[in-house]
């Protein structure tokens, strides 16, 4: 049911224009039914997603709004709900977050944050021929990759701090700490070479980037789940639950 809600009837919602808002509420609706506190997740993020695409307000064109969207919502919400759904199905007395839940949301809407510059870059000529002001066509292209890097050094420190309480050892930690490496090093790299990269360049740099995210999202389940002698191997509410 949450998966229905969030993947069929959200993010369908904000892909299908004609009846989007009408598949976004209807999400909502079945997000209450899974859990209250998972519902009103999905309704702040219609909510959000309004805000972003309608064109009475359009915060995708305004330079910092269109981050912070990303960021609160595909980003933390994202991994919130996550959690949720999963509190629900192990039928958890909380679905609130405990400390290393809620550092994993900060770094997931971080990394989210890190990457929104490299969806923008590569279509620039586009979005400037809409009218739309977005982020990378304010900062440009080498301040937009300079963002990316400090945002994903932060999303680094989370990520790598809600690892840390999950372990009681270093090495399930090290394949999420060379994930980690390996995206700064890809930024660095994209930064560095930026000037002379066309635009077909920096659209293949983001399908690459896609491909460390998912080697980042492996890292994260293998130092969440290496090690089972971890107090915090349970559920990520509390864990006196174990």
């Amino acid at each position: 049911m949450a998966w229905v809600a969030w993947v069929v009837f959200l993010n369908g919602g904000t892909l299908v224009a004609t009846f989007s808002l009408i598949l976004m509420v209807t999400g909502a609706a079945i997000a209450f039914l899974v859990t209250p506190a998972f519902g009103l997740v999905t309704a702040g993020c219609v909510i959000m997603s309004v805000l972003y695409s309608h064109d009475a307000f359009r915060w995708k064109s305004i330079p910092g709004r269109d981050l912070a969207i990303n960021i609160v919502g595909y980003g933390g919400a994202t991994t919130l709900s996550g959690i949720m759904a999963g509190q629900v199905a192990l039928g958890a007395i909380s679905v609130s977050p405990d400390l290393a839940g809620w550092l994993l949301i900060a770094g997931f809407g971080f990394l989210f944050g890190s990457f929104y510059p490299l969806t923008q870059i590569y279509q620039l000529d586009t979005d400037r021929d809409r009218g739309d002001l977005i982020l990378a066509a304010a900062m440009g292209t080498g301040k937009a990759l300079t963002l990316a890097i400090v945002l994903g050094i932060i999303a680094a420190i989370f990520l790598a701090g809600a690892a840390w309480l999950w372990n009681d050892a270093f090495i399930p930690l090290l394949p999420l700490l060379l994930a980690l490496v390996v995206w700064m090093a890809m930024l660095a790299v994209w930064h560095r070479r930026s000037a002379r990269m066309d635009a077909a360049a920096h659209e293949k740099g983001m399908y690459i980037a896609l491909i460390i995210w998912a080697v980042i999202d492996l890292s994260v389940l293998i130092s969440r789940y290496a090690n089972q002698e971890s107090p915090y191997r349970g559920n990520l509410t509390s864990t006196m639950l174990t």
